[in-house]
Parts: structure tokens; C-alpha cells; sequence
């Protein structure tokens, strides 16, 4: 059973109708014509100036080097992942960004053209605390952010894409903005380059400082270890029992001659002389002879305890010299007593000077015991840290190594790395070339006269048809057999013959509407195009091309 879908296409209808309204459809194309001519001469050229750039990153060289020279930048070699694409952004971002463009703006002197001065004041009104030259610049760089192309042709090709309304501009634009982006690239990798140098120089420093101080600690504390060995150095393992021995003798010397100091003192007071009085043994002389004796008697303990084996059995006190010293004191406290007291009993004024000498003899030997009492002390307190200064003394030559070793990879770092920058500085290293040079353009780029008249040709005669088809699908005249059969279900028996003879009922302009608007479409066309010549010159804000003073061309005449 046939669906009444299924229905076939009648083209010879579809032509007729559109032969029927051939007059919709050259209308509509001569208005999109007309149109697309008014828009073409409303737009104004725009052209394009294009820089070829080369930027060879040679680090990998620079990487093998380092690391023969004892470097470690480790996977300079590789490139990672969207190397490519990251570079391309942050070249993309250092050509749009404003310092970069104030920079061309102001060595070309755009800021200066009259036309964008005025544009400037007009909107000062709005912004009074914004000068008219930082408007000026603002507007400036917006546009050249719009018209700025910065696209990658291959591994390390860049293609920079300057459009302006001038072609003259627009091929000093590309110019400069492809060496202003050079010089600053090349700058930009000096910089980083001396400051990779300065920061080197200041961490050679530091770690120089270091090591410097754990040197200056580790022989402050052997020096330290030096003089305790040296203050203690009369007493030692091989000597430690002679010594303790020593030290007794020593303390009985002190106990006797303290024992002898009470029955002197009482002797002499029973005299009716003052033993308390230190008159007796204050005079200079006596205390140097006091002296001298102490000094003997420690030499006599330093004496016996250098002397090992037989030598443990020597007499003591030490006879010689510090015998001799004892007598000659006893002999100065006499005559200090008898110069003192002459009315006095040889007896008293004996037991006076037996006393000064008991009560010097015991001061003595209490100040050797001290001293002996010290030593004994101060070497079993060695013995019992020298552990624990074996392993300071080993932190800090390990310290002192390690920081040298810092200090040594550091520098072998410095040289690589200046051997490095050397290369980089170098056509070996970073390389930024311009290819290809800004050049006048000959032709505009934007709009493409020919691409949009033949799409007006195209878009039209479409316009027309669908105008066609909708003006048909509402006329309800039924003016052939098809549209009949199409309408009524019911058979058609016969028809009438065409009378082509008939007289039309239209008359004047709904007749010969189609020329009319041709005409009058074709009038409007060229009035407007003789008014823009005339009239409208003055309204077309971009006239004339901006103002650019180009360094070069400055000093010519």
C-alpha cells in the first residue's frame, strides 16, 4: 500500500515558480551586490607585514660541556613535554605585553599624531585623573595587541604578523617590533646570565665564610686541648700513683708545719711579743725569699715526678736549693725579729721568728699541695673526657672536610658554569635570528575583495530563491493543472483553453516593479559612493593612515 509520503518531486515545478518570480531573485542578488559593495567601501584595507624569526636554543651543547668541565645541570639535554607550546606562550606574552609595546609606541613616536591626540582629550573627560598621553598610549597599545600575530612555523621558527591601514606602517611596525623583541631576548639572557654569575659569587663567598669558620673552630678547640694538655702535663698515666704519693708528703709537710705554728706563737706571747703581727715577714725582701721557696719546692715536685723507677725512693722535701732558700728565710726572719724587738730575750725573739717561719713553711706547702692537688685532678678529668673530646675533635674535622669538599664542588660548578655562559654568549649558545625581514605589503589582506563579491554573487541568487519559495508557499492562486490535481482530491473532467490574448489586469509600478528597484537600487549605490567622495569624507575616522616617525628614516632628509 503506498503511503501518501510517497510523493515524487516535481522539478518542472519548482523551476516554473522560480522563472515565475526571476524577478525576487535578481532583486535580492543586486541588494546583496550593493550591500557587499557599500560594506567593501565602509571597511577600511587593512595590511600585513610578516617577520620570519629563528630562535636555536644550543643549551644541550652547553650541558655536554658543563659536565666534562665537572658541571651538573642534569637534563638539559631533554626536552620535555610542550617545550614548545610553553615557549610560544611566554613569546606570545612578552611581544602583547605593554612594556614591550609602550617601548615601540614611544621610539616610534605614535603617541604624538594629532588624530589620536584629539580621540584622547575626548575621552580625558571621562578619566580627568588619566593624563591625555597615558590615554593616548593606552589606546594605542590595545590596538596594536589586536593586530599583533605571533604564530609558530616549525621546531624554533616564529612568524610575527604586524596588520595596520598603511602598508608603510605596517611594515615599520613588523620591523621594529621584530628587533626591539631580539635586543630584549638577547638582553634578557645577558641579564640572566650576569646574575647566575653574581648569585655564584655571593654563594662562593658564603661557602668560603663556612669553612673558614669550622676551621677557626676546630683549632680554637685544639688550642684549647693544647694548653690542658700543657697545664697539666706533670701529671700523667706513668706518674699518676708517684704523684698521689707525693701529694701525701706534701699534705704531712703542710700538717707538721701548721703543728709547729701554735707553740711558737704561744712562746713568743708568753715573751710579751705579738705574734700576729705581720711586721715581722711583710718587707719585700721577705716575701721575695717566700717566693723563691715556693718556687724551688714546685720545681722539686716537677723534678720528682719526671723521675721513674730508682727515682720514687729520693728523700723529701728536695735537699739543694730549696734547702738553701728555707735557711736563708729562717736567717732573714731573725734578723727581721731582732731589728724589731732589741730590748728583748734572745729566747723570744727566736720563738718569734720560729713562728713567721712555721706560719710562711705551712703557706707554702699548702700552696704546692694545691697546685700538685690540681694537676692529679685536672688529668683524671681528661681521662675521663678525652671520649667525648676524641669525638668533637672528629665532628669537627669531619665539619671541616665536608665544608671543604662544598667548597671545592662549588668552584668546579663556577668554572663549568662560566664555560657554560661563555658558550651561551656565543653563536653557540642562545641564537635569535631574523629569516625574513618586514617587508612593504603590495596588496591588503583584509577584507578579501574578490572572496566576498563572489560570495554576494552566491548569497544573493540563494536569498532570491528562498524570498521565491516563501512568496509562493503564501499566494493562494492556483494558476496550472498540477496545482489543481494538487489541491482537490476530485478528478478534473475538462478545461478551458489559455486565453493569451487576455489584456494583464496589472498596470504602471506593481507591473514594472522589478526595474524600478533595480534602478533605484543601483541610484542609491552611486549616490553613495559620490556623497563618501564629498560629503561623508569628513566622517570616515580613519581617513588618514596614523602618524609614525620612524628612527631610521629621522635623519634623512
Amino acid at each position: 500500500m503506498a503511503s501518501s509520503l510517497d510523493k515524487t518531486v516535481d522539478v518542472k515545478h519548482y523551476v516554473r515558480m522560480l522563472w515565475r518570480r526571476r524577478g525576487v531573485v535578481l532583486v535580492a542578488t543586486i541588494s546583496v551586490l550593493a550591500s557587499a559593495l557599500i560594506g567593501l567601501s565602509m571597511v577600511r584595507r587593512q595590511y600585513e607585514s610578516q617577520v620570519t624569526l629563528m630562535i636555536e636554543d644550543r643549551s644541550p651543547l652547553a650541558s655536554d660541556v658543563e659536565q666534562v668541565m665537572g658541571g651538573g645541570r642534569s637534563g638539559a639535554g631533554g626536552k620535555a613535554y610542550g617545550f614548545e607550546e610553553e615557549r610560544l606562550s611566554k613569546l606570545i606574552g612578552r611581544v602583547r605585553s605593554r612594556p614591550f609595546l609602550e617601548r615601540v609606541i614611544r621610539i616610534l613616536r605614535m603617541q604624538d599624531d594629532p588624530a589620536l591626540l584629539a580621540a584622547a582629550e575626548g575621552q580625558r573627560k571621562k578619566h580627568p585623573e588619566v593624563s591625555r598621553e597615558e590615554i593616548a598610549i593606552r589606546m594605542l597599545v590595545q590596538g596594536l595587541q589586536s593586530r599583533i600575530q605571533f604564530q609558530s612555523r616549525g621546531p624554533g621558527i616564529y612568524q610575527i604578523t604586524v596588520g595596520d591601514f598603511s602598508p608603510q606602517n605596517a611594515q615599520v611596525l613588523a620591523q621594529w617590533i621584530s628587533e626591539l623583541f631580539v635586543d630584549i631576548t638577547i638582553q634578557n639572557e645577558l641579564e640572566k646570565i650576569r646574575s647566575a654569575r653574581d648569585f655564584g659569587a655571593e654563594q662562593l663567598k658564603l661557602y668560603e665564610e663556612q669553612l673558614r669558620r669550622s676551621e677557626a673552630a676546630l683549632e680554637q678547640y685544639k688550642g684549647t686541648m693544647i694548653q690542658q694538655s700543657l697545664a697539666a702535663n706533670t701529671v700523667q698515666a706513668g706518674n699518676l700513683n708517684l704523684a698521689d704519693a707525693l701529694l701525701q708528703r706534701v699534705r704531712q709537710e703542710a700538717d707538721a708545719a701548721q703543728a709547729r705554728v701554735k707553740p711558737f706563737a704561744r712562746e713568743a706571747s708568753r715573751a710579751g711579743l705579738d705574734p700576729s703581727d705581720p711586721v715581722v715577714w711583710s718587707d719585700a725582701e721577705t716575701q721575695d725569699l717566700v717566693r723563691r721557696v715556693g718556687a724551688a719546692l714546685q720545681s722539686g715536685v716537677v723534678e720528682r715526678l719526671a723521675v721513674t723507677g730508682p727515682g720514687e725512693t729520693q728523700p723529701w722535701p728536695p735537699q739543694g736549693t730549696y734547702d738553701l732558700l728555707r735557711r736563708d728565710l729562717l736567717q732573714r726572719l731573725e734578723q727581721r725579729a731582732a731589728g724589731l724587738h732589741p730590748e728583748a730575750a734572745a729566747d723570744a725573739k727566736d720563738a718569734l721568728a720560729r713562728h713567721a717561719f712555721a706560719r710562711l713553711d705551712a703557706e707554702i706547702q699548702l700552696g704546692v699541695q694545691r697546685v700538685l692537688d690540681q694537676a692529679i685532678e685536672v688529668y683524671r678529668h681528661q681521662a675521663r673526657s678525652q671520649p667525648v673530646d676524641e669525638m668533637q675533635s672528629s665532628r669537627l674535622v669531619a665539619e671541616v672536610q665536608k665544608d671543604r669538599m662544598l667548597l671545592e664542588s662549588f668552584r668546579s660548578q663556577m668554572v663549568a658554569s662560566d664555560v657554560r655562559q661563555a658558550v651561551e654568549t656565543t653563536k653557540l649558545g642562545l641564537r635569535v635570528e631574523i629569516l625574513d625581514p618586514a617587508q612593504v605589503p603590495l596588496k591588503a589582506s583584509r577584507p578579501d575583495r574578490n572572496k566576498i563579491l563572489l560570495a554576494a554573487l552566491l548569497v544573493g541568487p540563494l536569498l532570491g530563491a528562498g524570498l521565491a519559495f516563501l512568496a509562493e508557499a503564501t499566494d493562494p492562486t492556483l494558476r496550472w493543472l498540477e496545482d489543481f490535481r494538487r489541491t482537490f482530491e476530485e478528478p478534473i473532467l475538462c478545461t478551458t483553453p489559455l486565453l493569451s490574448n487576455r489584456v494583464a489586469s496589472t498596470r504602471g509600478l506593481r507591473r514594472h516593479w522589478v526595474p524600478a528597484t533595480v534602478v533605484l537600487i543601483l541610484l542609491l549605490t552611486g549616490g553613495f559612493f559620490m556623497a563618501r567622495k564629498t560629503l561623508l569624507r569628513g566622517l570616515d575616522a580613519f581617513a588618514d593612515p596614523m602618524r609614525i616617525v620612524n628612527p631610521k628614516d629621522a635623519g634623512k632628509p
